[in-house]
């Protein structure tokens, strides 16, 4: 027992970190399609009015884009506040620790995910831990709570707090936590593999990931190649690199 308390003194804890300039250069990018997005909407109704092309008299057309524009305020200011209310519940701050992983959220609360209450699958061909991959979005970090399986996050909310830089070593260090304080669980090797964690240090494998980049970037040029040549033998004239 005293070991088992001395082995929990030295998990130390990991905090999640900001990446200040991932963090604004997203911000800008999500603000900023929104605001085209929306200036496209308002921009409409007045381009066909412009263009005469309700063929009606100016008194319509003005009724009309006021009714329009005021349709698009409405619904607009319905999404901002679901937005806000799904915001309440985004997660602000977290850590991982000797007990498992702890969050905090926009509305005040906390909540966290202890390694004691983790189960087993209740899936036979499915690891205690491991990685899903989508067919769009990010690879989720899946765990067995409370008899079924639930996504670990790893991640803030960019816009109520910043964006995690070290979303991955908070990953290799749960992971740690897991394998230290419940081994009785099974890693799946998904989980090193998706996530580049190295399976003996659960630190990030930076050289895995530049491979894997590098990799790709190659078979993308390469894609690209074959139908650049293709385009200049169907059509006599590259259309790509030219």
């Amino acid at each position: 027992m005293k070991h088992a308390i001395a082995d929990k003194d030295s998990f130390e804890a990991v905090h999640a970190r900001p990446n200040w300039v991932l963090t604004w250069l997203l911000r800008l990018l999500l603000f900023g399609l929104m605001g085209l997005l929306l200036l496209c909407l308002f921009m409409i109704p007045v381009g066909f009015a412009l263009d005469d092309y309700y063929g009606a008299s100016r008194i319509t057309n003005v009724v009309v884009i006021v009714f329009s524009h005021s349709l698009l305020l409405g619904l607009l200011y319905l999404l901002i506040r679901h937005i806000r209310s799904l915001r309440r519940k985004s997660v602000v701050a977290l850590y991982v620790d000797r007990e498992g992983i702890h969050y905090r959220y926009a509305d005040g609360h906390s909540d966290a995910i202890l390694y004691k209450d983790l189960q087993c699958s209740n899936e036979h061909h499915t690891p205690d831990v491991y990685a899903q991959t989508q067919r769009r979005g990010p690879t989720l970090f899946r765990i067995f709570v409370n008899g079924g399986p639930r996504t670990v996050t790893f991640m803030t909310d960019i816009g109520r707090s910043y964006y995690t830089g070290n979303q991955r070593e908070l990953i290799g260090h749960f992971v740690r936590g897991i394998r230290r304080f419940r081994p009785d669980l099974h890693v799946g090797k998904n989980v090193f593999s998706e996530f580049y964690i190295h399976p003996d240090t659960f630190a990030f494998d930076g050289r895995e990931w530049v491979r894997t980049w590098v990799a790709v970037i190659l078979i993308l040029i390469l894609v690209l190649f074959l139908i650049d040549c293709y385009m200049s033998y169907r059509f006599g004239a590259s259309l790509i690199f030219d």
